[in-house]
Formats: C-alpha cells, structure tokens, sequence
C-alpha cells in the first residue's frame, strides 16, 4: 500500500509466505525522493508487524496518517502524527466480528473505514471526526449479509460511495448524497451476477476527471471497468388540465449531475432541481432538462402531445421511460482475477 504524507512517500510491504502460508511480517517504509536507496523502515519495529494480513488500507485525516490493516482476523487502526512514530487506535475490532479494515476515505471533516465482517450482520462503515472517537454508519451490508465486504470507500465531491463485493448475488455500489440516505447506483455486477468482485482494498477504484472509475471481475474470467455517467430523465404531473396548469417536474436523472436546465417550452426556463409551472395558456409545450456535470451535458425532450382545446398539457408522460444506468463499461481487460478471501 502506498501513500502520500507529510512531503514523504509511504509504503506498507507485506505478503503470504510460501513455505508456511502464514503473513510475512509487514514493514512500513517512506522516502523523500522515492528513488532506489533512499528508502527509510519507519514501522515500530520488533514483532510489530507479525501476523498482519497482507492486504492494509490507508489515508491522510487531520495532520495524521492512517493505517488500516488486520490480524489474526481482528481489524486494527494505528495512526502517526510524525511518520515514524504509530500509536493504536484500536486493536480489538470496531464492529463486533469484524475481521478486517477493508476500505478508508477521508473528507474534509470526517474520516470513514469499512469493516469487513462475514460472519454476522455484513459489512459495516464507521466514521470519526477526531480519529479517536468511532460512530457507526450503516452495520448491515446495507440490508444484507451477502454485503459482507465493503472493498472501496471514494469520494466524488460532496457524494461518498461505498463498493460491495458480493459472491451471491453481484457486486454493489451505492452512493450517500451529502450526508443523507443510502442509495444503490449499481446492483447485480451491473446487470451480471457472476461479476462479483468491485474494488479491493481501496485499489481498484479512482476518481478521475470527475468521474469515479470502479473495476470490478467475476472469480473466473477478465476483469472490467466502470465509470459514473449521467442521463438527464424527468416526470411531470399533471400532464393535462385547465389553463392556468400548474404542473410539478421531477428529476429523475441518473449520475453525479451538478446542474439542471429545465426548458418549459413557453419561453420560460429554471435552473432548479426539481421545479413547478404554471401554464397560463392553452397549447402544447415540449419540455426538455439538460443535466450537466462540468464534463459533459445529457438532455432529455418529451415529445408533445394533443391537448384537449381550452386546456394546457405539459409534454412529459407521467409514468418515466427508465434512464439509462448510472455507470458504463469503458475497459474492458483479459486480466485474471484472485482467489476470493
């Protein structure tokens, strides 16, 4: 695991060994340039690192870096404020059965790591604003024990998705929109339950011209990538009355669309989310929504229909056609994946 602290580079160095098939003892280095030979071990030393699984997580939250990791199938968090110094946070799980730290996200005023727990209530996030004290997110898989692996915490501007890898039923990924309720934005292994897999310990997933890139693989086979998109869709109601019609619009665009341009068709236009509007005139009116994201727009127009005389009819029907997903495939890769843990 590497990252980025303090004007050095940090790397976790850990494995399985072959003749035992125990965890080769975890070392952490850094280096000021991260050319051959400058690498310093800054880890505590001793037995420290005996019997940490290989795969750590970690982060940088309020002037100190985190790390992640698991032994003997208990989660432990350590931190240092200085990057050769690690003191504990906890060394006996969080959530009760969870065995390891799986995925850590840090936001401007809160830090999140996901619990991987498969032998009693699922997958668990947890949060923290000091580092020291833990309250927990969700600690439940999200409504299933199938969810017991949270891979991938990302943040995408104020949004944080949380990735499942799930053997039973597909991959997950669900959103958490500025601090409110959970939403699934990918369920299934986007449509392919065999694509279990989705990010691994943090490695797999980035954020990237404000996209989020997730990859994701079934236990046989080659691997994909997914990326967040957007696509504008919209409802409104009533779609037919008397002039003056005051009609409610519904946004029902998928993506991290960061804007909305509704056209109402009578000259008259909102940037709102999700707008009223009165028509005070008899007629038809196509109305469009254009969603935007600062790296592309997607619009979406109802074709009009005949409205009854003396009345006004907004163009969209009320039942929406189903938007397009909220991901799409961009990668594909022959690459092979590893045994499920």
């Amino acid at each position: 695991r590497l990252a980025v602290f303090g004007g050095y580079i940090y790397a976790a160095v850990s494995g399985w060994s072959e003749a035992t098939g125990q965890p080769v003892p975890m070392r952490i280095y850094r280096s000021a340039t991260g050319n051959s030979g400058t690498w310093v071990r800054v880890d505590n030393g001793g037995t420290w690192g005996q019997g940490v699984a290989p795969d750590v997580v970690a982060d940088v939250y309020s002037g100190y870096l985190y790390l992640g990791l698991s032994r003997s199938a208990r989660s432990e968090l350590w931190r240092t404020s200085n990057g050769t110094t690690w003191t504990p946070v906890f060394t006996n799980c969080l959530g009760t059965g969870s065995s390891h730290i799986s995925a850590m996200q840090a936001k401007p005023d809160r830090l999140y790591i996901g619990l991987r727990n498969t032998t009693t209530t699922g997958g668990q996030v947890w949060q923290s604003y000091n580092g020291l004290v833990w309250l927990p997110v969700i600690t439940d898989g999200l409504g299933t024990r199938n969810n017991a692996r949270p891979y991938g915490l990302a943040a995408l501007g104020d949004d944080l998705y949380l990735m499942f890898s799930n053997f039973a039923t597909g991959a997950e990924v669900w959103r958490r929109r500025s601090g409110g309720a959970w939403e699934p934005v990918a369920q299934g292994g986007w449509g392919d339950s065999s694509v279990s897999w989705a990010d691994y310990f943090d490695k797999a997933s980035a954020v990237f011209n404000n996209r989020l890139y997730v990859a994701a693989w079934p236990p046989e086979g080659g691997a994909e990538v997914w990326r967040t998109a957007i696509t504008a869709d919209f409802t409104a109601s009533p779609t037919s009355g008397d002039a003056s019609l005051l009609v409610a619009f519904t946004n029902r665009s998928a993506g991290d669309y960061t804007s909305s341009l509704w056209q109402f068709g009578d000259g008259i236009t909102s940037t709102l989310a999700s707008p009223t509007h009165t028509y005070t005139a008899s007629g038809v009116y196509t109305v469009s929504l254009t969603v935007s994201d600062s790296v592309e727009t997607s619009t979406r127009t109802r074709p009009p229909t005949s409205p009854r005389r003396g009345s006004s009819r907004s163009s969209s029907a009320s039942t929406p056609t189903p938007p397009s997903p909220a991901y799409c495939p961009c990668a594909p890769s022959p690459s092979t994946s590893p045994t499920a843990p």
